[in-house]
């Protein structure tokens, strides 16, 4: 017993020298974090998902917003003008509009992250960084794109710390659209173009390149150049640079007008230049049946203005849009 007691009081005799106030020899800082390609990469991915918002988000509500302002509107759904009369329906209910601005925003706000952990970073390689920048940047800008036109002034968060007022409820200031556009929209855009490769890093329409980014600021430029900023030297701006893409950008049209509407298609790179996709599998789906006819049995929230097509030419295009799309998505969706 007296030998098992030493053995015990030796061990803390040993060990209590210690000094247990010591401080570490490192802190873990945005400029020590070991960011690897794998954690990029995944945050950057989260950049997608914080967008599509389970398959409800970018396309689904823009589509739901901006209807009537082509030859798309909505059936079940009945939120916008009714293509027969002409008259303009106000949804019941905001749940549109306010997880739009919450998709936008926290799209923002995981960017806002990316673009501060890379910057602030010692030990990474440029070469492989460089890319998951180029694309935290693209989509803030492209966010803050859609903000000012679809709500004007608004909140220019650009400090990760800083509250991302996702709920629309916080008394957050707004800043005029032109600040947006100019201390954020063009500089990330030119960032953007700077930093994103000429390929994806998927090797199709999926992830945006330095092209997509050109041509997002094209966009912007013409934009710019009408309402509410009207400073119309950026029309010759947006002449430039669409016809730097058309003229040195890897894009043509598809060689069959028909592949255009096929999912097999959907991430081919020849005319889409950049494109935010949607599951199939998921029932919400872009490419399923919500573009489908009550006679189909689909879901009918999207379908094509009955006066636009009526008038459209009797050529090809018409004809595979009306006997082979709807058929198709039916096959693919099953």
């Amino acid at each position: 017993m007296k030998k098992f007691i030493f053995i015990l009081l030796t061990s803390f005799s040993l060990t209590s020298c210690v000094d247990l106030l010591q401080e570490p020899q490192s802190k873990l800082t945005p400029a020590t974090i070991e960011l690897t390609e794998q954690t990029l990469e995944s945050m950057t991915n989260g950049l997608y998902k914080d967008l599509w918002g389970e398959n409800f988000g970018f396309n689904c509500r823009l589509a739901s917003l901006a209807l009537a302002g082509d030859d798309m509107t909505s059936g079940a759904l009945d939120k916008v003008r009714n293509v027969l009369d002409d008259q303009l329906k106000v949804p019941i209910d905001n749940a549109d509009v306010l997880n739009l601005w919450r998709y936008f925003y926290q799209t923002i706000y995981s960017a806002n992250n990316i673009i501060y952990l890379i910057n602030e970073n010692e030990n990474l390689d440029t070469q492989i960084s460089n890319k998951y920048l180029g694309e935290a940047y693209f989509f803030r800008a492209l966010s803050y794109f859609y903000i000012v036109r679809y709500w004007g002034d608004a909140p220019a968060i650009t400090d990760p710390n800083s509250s991302t007022d996702i709920d629309g409820n916080s008394n957050m200031p707004r800043k005029p659209v032109k600040d947006i556009y100019e201390r954020i929209i063009l500089p990330d855009l030119n960032n953007a173009i700077n930093l994103l490769p000429v390929q994806s890093r998927d090797n199709n329409n999926q992830a945006p390149t330095a092209w997509a980014a050109k041509t997002l600021l094209s966009d912007v430029y013409i934009t710019m150049a009408g309402w509410p900023l009207k400073e119309e030297n950026y029309y010759a701006e947006a002449a430039k640079t669409a016809k730097d893409i058309i003229e040195n950008g890897p894009y043509d049209l598809v060689g069959e007008y028909k592949d255009l509407w096929m999912n097999t298609k959907k991430t081919d790179k020849t005319e889409h230049i950049f494109a935010l996709q949607h599951s199939l599998s998921y029932l919400p789906s872009q490419y399923g049946i919500s573009y489908l006819g009550k006679e189909e049995n689909g879901w009918y929230d999207y379908v094509g203005d009955p006066v636009f097509f009526k008038n459209f030419p009797d050529d090809k295009r018409k004809k595979i849009l009306l006997c082979n799309i709807n058929r198709r998505y039916q096959r693919e969706s099953d």
